[in-house]
């Protein structure tokens, strides 16, 4: 069976370019002079040359693709608790040279929880806090999920819920990028051109006390300018 975490906005193949928080998606002007020239010279008769300077103010702008859906396969849950994996790629695109930071959480008015299609008191929670699990290993509570932010990490985060701001105890941030670490062109399951993608990978316990079918949340994916000035809005413990 399939446990599907579907994110906030259906992006799929499609490209969007979000003005965020404000930021005008393009915010261009040219000055091209006064109305009455300040800089007026007295020339001889015939010809008179002055100068005026022309400004072109580029705004900040912010793309995100996300998968259509995570999917989590547990075949065989057991009654001690199975642990199953799936990821997805978040991309991202900027042309603010302070780089970018992406932050996960439950939806507005939403939960936290992975819910049954047809059976309302069967589903997953999240994480109560962060775990490791090793090789082999699971969660220590069954019927349990939560997200890390590589393929190949071993530490999974509960998901907060919505209007949680990153802090030392509360981790809401999946990524943190700066003009220097930024890459472009990894997307590797849909490449895009001046994309940078990053793996987020979902971890879920579950035992045979949960209902057969598949189970779904839905994640809000928030990405952010870093020089986005009250940071303090999603970020108290950035870098």
């Amino acid at each position: 069976m399939g446990y599907n975490i579907k994110n906030h906005r259906k992006v799929s193949s499609k490209l969007i370019a979000l003005p965020v928080l404000g930021l005008a998606a393009i915010a261009t002007t040219v000055a091209v002079g006064a109305a009455n020239n300040v800089n007026a010279d007295t020339c001889p008769a015939a010809t008179c040359s002055d100068t005026t300077t022309v400004n072109v103010t580029v705004g900040a702008v912010i793309s995100l693709s996300t998968p259509d859906k995570i999917t989590v396969n547990m075949a065989i849950p057991t009654s001690s608790g199975t642990f199953a994996t799936g990821t997805g790629e978040i991309g991202v695109s900027t042309n603010d040279n302070s780089g970018y930071s992406v932050y996960l959480t439950g939806t507005n008015g939403g939960n936290t929880d992975l819910t049954h299609e047809s059976v309302a008191s069967s589903k997953f929670t999240t994480l109560s806090s962060s775990e490791t699990v090793t090789s082999g290993g699971k969660f220590s509570t069954s019927n349990t999920w939560g997200w890390a932010e590589s393929a190949d990490s071993s530490t999974y985060y509960p998901l907060q819920a919505y209007n949680t701001v990153n802090t030392a105890s509360v981790r809401t941030r999946f990524i943190y990028k700066t003009s220097s670490t930024i890459g472009k062109n990894t997307c590797t399951v849909s490449p895009i051109a001046n994309y940078e993608c990053s793996v987020l990978k979902i971890g879920a316990t579950g035992n045979t006390s949960l209902t057969a079918g598949t189970y779904t949340g839905t994640i809000l994916v928030t990405a952010v300018p870093n020089s986005y000035t009250p940071m303090s809005d999603y970020d108290t413990d950035r870098p």
